[in-house]
């Protein structure tokens, strides 16, 4: 008994010693497909939800691993990569599958709190294949890791230089190789997107290549501003400001620290972000941050203490209960940070009844009244009290198609005409053209050329680089002092130095556009200087000079000391044939029944020809500088008058020349796309004998018998319309924001609505200037011919064909 009871026992103590095991078994392959083995090194700690969490591993791994490679692990779950899959396992949900590669690839990833970035190298590095080098896979781990974005960038692990990362909000910031350089990228992970970061150089500071490091950083500062989803990240290298709401952009800056950071509501565009930074040696700037350097001013604190609007990048305005007031700094280079100017309007005794946009709507003495931020900003030397606008009453209001553009061209037989693009002495030869085009190709600018070859050799002025052709090779001699004006019109044509030749210590150049002759020594250095009209031919004859200006002949000797003064002989036309021009505009020629002269103005060359005395002569007098202006010739009271966009020239009707009057452009002037509607309009008035010109952003009154000009009106940035006279008045329709024409093509009718117009009346004894208003954009206006003497107007609404076209397109 007692050994059948032993043996009874041996063998049930065995069966539960199996039994065991195999549990034991059970529950640890169990264990196994929950997580997966893997030789980890000593991991990072992160606390989370008080528990453990794996940061991945530094550096690069393969998607083909044999292996299973963490690169996340809190508590039961893990995400791992194992046999180009990457794997979620939990206790609860047990093997999920987030992704799988199609082939082996290199990877790296990187962990920022709740989000994990991994990216797999799609062209190797060093291969000369072309495309996205990287694709990138965001994973969002809480509440259940999910993939949330994936896209290819120009970039993979390999151009990784730095990760740094940002924990309010998550962000990740990559530096990376591209090309000899490097950009700078943000991923949002709360957008799902990349962000290319601007780079802004405040100070003229580069970027330096920074050094490869593995892992992830944090930045050593970051901030953010309340009320504003604006943040801030420092390091090394200045500073990163990120921007969530309303654009969704990131810019850097170097050497710059961001103090602190506002949005200011402008008064007709979007709110922006108006940041104020301190360089590294103390000074403090202003900057709309989505405009950069453009904006870049001297800081006001000011500006931060009242809720002041912006009316553009640097005018801020702010109203008050009596008065308007203004912190205005000077549009132009953003290196010279001028101070603002702080000025005031008084509204006293008037009450701020509603605004829009820009215009305020005010009761004075139980009168509406209106006044506008531009008109008050942009309109120079003018009486406060002429800024007011009253409602426009008698007028009516038509819609109609636009009518055709055309500039009416006209034909014309005159002599024949030798003209060269590049002014010349002599054949230019293909190789010296093209060893210029090689250093100065032209685009949409064309630069002034002059060639000229003197003895053997050839030399070359390009607007104001000087050089000579020598040994196949065009060799710098210099930069010239003299002036080079642009002529805009479709593109931008240079006007420079017409003609130079060398004397024996230097050179004597015609500085056709700054009006004077220039001897220079050998350094090109200015040594004498004569005040001469628009010179553009020099002739050396022994020991004199020769100077053809604007119909006359200046003689010096070679100090250019003046010997003599003569207008232009007259030549014969014999041997000259007849040639039809068919492009003149009708104001390029005149036919002087009395003297029998014929007047045009070709090619920048005014020519005076006697067909019945078989003579003519020709001199250049120049280009317009906004080719939409007409080159006017004209007869008053006796005198053949020649009006540019800038100078006046007279003569009597024998074609003598009697005296000019320049009136150069001015800054800031309207010029290529913000060419007034109105540009070279002219009213003349006989009884007071001024000329009224629309010049740009400004009107001028050239006085004929005084020979002086002045500025009756200026209002920059506007547009100002055609000229039109009543009695002794002065009409012009004017829209105070220039970029209002082309609001209105973009956005079509809706635009036209909301914006408004004036229409200004200037007396033309006292000057005195008044203002219209009407509600809606008028594209132009006439006076009715039956006007008495308070006139009726006619408003023209012209269909927008460019808005409609673009809305059809869209839809």
């Amino acid at each position: 008994m007692k050994r059948r009871s032993r043996s009874f026992i041996v063998v049930s103590s065995l069966i539960v010693i199996t039994i065991f095991i195999i549990l034991f078994l059970l529950i640890m392959n169990k264990k196994d497909d929950q997580l997966p083995v893997a030789v980890v090194p000593t991991p990072s700690v992160q606390s989370l939800d008080a528990e453990e969490t794996w940061k991945p591993l530094e550096g690069e791994f393969s998607t083909d691993l044999k292996e299973p490679q963490v690169l996340w692990k809190q508590g039961q779950q893990t995400i791992y990569v194992e046999n180009l899959q990457l794997n979620y396992v939990s206790e609860d949900a047990g093997k999920e599958v987030l992704y799988e590669w199609k082939k082996p690839m290199s990877a790296q990833a990187w962990l920022n709190g709740e989000y994990l970035l991994i990216a797999t190298q799609l062209i190797e590095e060093g291969s000369g294949e072309e495309g996205h080098r990287g694709d990138w896979m965001a994973i969002r781990i809480e509440p259940k890791p999910t993939v949330i974005a994936r896209q290819e960038l120009f970039f993979g692990p390999q151009e990784v230089l730095t990760m740094t990362a940002a924990e309010e909000p998550r962000l990740f910031f990559v530096k990376a190789l591209n090309g000899s350089g490097f950009s700078e990228q943000l991923f949002d992970p709360s957008r799902m997107e990349w962000v290319s970061l601007d780079r802004e150089f405040m100070n003229g500071a580069e970027i330096k290549m920074p050094a490869k490091t593995q892992g992830l950083r944090y930045f050593s500062k970051s901030q953010s501003f309340q009320n504003i989803s604006v943040y801030s990240f420092s390091d090394e290298q200045g500073v990163i400001v990120y921007i969530q709401e309303p654009n969704y952009a990131a810019w850097r800056y170097t050497d710059y620290e961001l103090l602190d950071a506002r949005q200011v509501s402008f008064l007709e565009e979007f709110p922006q972000i108006l940041g104020r930074f301190r360089s590294q040696d103390g000074q403090e700037v202003l900057t709309f941050i989505n405009h950069g350097v453009r904006s870049l001013l001297r800081a006001e604190p000011r500006l931060w203490q009242k809720d002041w609007q912006a009316l553009n990048p640097h005018t801020f305005t702010y109203a008050s209960p009596n008065g308007l007031e203004v912190i205005q700094y000077k549009d132009g280079d953003t290196k010279e940070l001028n101070p603002p100017i702080y000025t005031q309007f008084s509204t006293q005794g008037a009450r701020l009844v509603t605004t829009k946009g820009s215009l305020m709507e005010f009761e004075v003495n139980g009168e509406t009244k209106y006044i506008s931020w531009h008109d008050l900003i942009h309109t120079e030397d003018s009486n406060p009290e002429a800024l007011w606008a009253s409602s426009l009453s008698n007028f009516t209001v038509k819609q109609e198609n636009r009518p055709p553009h055309s500039f009416d061209w006209v034909s014309h037989d005159v002599l024949e005409w030798s003209f060269e693009e590049d002014n010349t002495n002599a054949s230019v030869p293909r190789e010296i053209k093209e060893a210029v085009d090689e250093i100065h190709q032209d685009s949409d600018y064309g630069f002034a050329k002059t060639y000229r070859k003197l003895g053997s050799r050839w030399y070359v002025l390009v607007d104001q680089h000087f050089y000579e052709y020598k040994d196949n090779e065009l060799l710098k001699i210099g930069v010239l002092p003299i002036t080079v004006s642009v002529t805009t019109g479709e593109g931008f044509s240079g006007r420079g130095a017409r003609d130079f030749v060398r004397v024996k210590d230097g050179w004597i150049v015609a500085d056709t556009e700054g009006s004077r002759v220039l001897m220079l020594n050998d350094k090109l250095e200015i040594e004498t200087t004569l005040e001469v009209a628009v010179p553009y031919q020099l002739t050396l004859e022994g020991e004199q000079l020769h100077i053809d200006s604007t119909v006359y002949r200046y003689t010096t000797d070679m100090a250019m000391k003046l010997l003599s003064a003569k207008p232009q002989a007259f030549q014969s036309t014999a041997g000259l044939k007849k040639t039809t021009f068919e492009h003149f505009r009708p104001q390029e020629w005149y036919q002087d029944r009395q003297s029998g002269l014929t007047w045009y103005y070709l090619h920048g060359y005014l020519y005076q020809y006697n067909e019945g005395k078989r003579e003519y002569r020709s001199s250049y007098i120049g280009y317009n500088e906004n080719a939409i202006a007409e080159v006017r010739i004209f007869s008053y009271k006796d005198e053949v008058l020649v009006l540019l966009d800038r100078r006046l020239e007279r003569f009597d009707r024998q074609g003598k020349w009697l005296s000019s009057a320049a009136f150069p452009r001015s800054e800031p002037d309207g010029l290529y796309d913000r060419t007034t509607q109105g540009e070279n309009s002219l009213i003349i008035d006989e009884a007071t004998d001024i000329f009224y010109l629309v010049q740009g952003y400004r009107i001028l009154g050239i006085d004929w018998k005084r020979n002086e000009v002045k500025t009756v009106f200026r209002q920059n940035y506007a547009d100002i319309g055609k000229l039109m006279r009543q009695g002794d008045e002065l009409y012009f329709l004017l829209h105070s924001n220039e970029n209002d024409r082309y609001l209105l093509q973009e956005t079509g009718e809706l635009a036209r609505e909301n914006l408004y117009t004036e229409i200004v009346r200037m007396d033309l004894q006292s000057l005195r200037v008044n203002r219209f208003l009407v509600e809606g954009y008028m594209d132009e206006i006439f006076i009715s011919a039956d006007a008495g003497s308070e006139p009726a107007f006619i408003l023209m609404n012209y269909d927008i064909e460019f808005a409609e076209e673009m809305r059809v397109r869209q839809q």
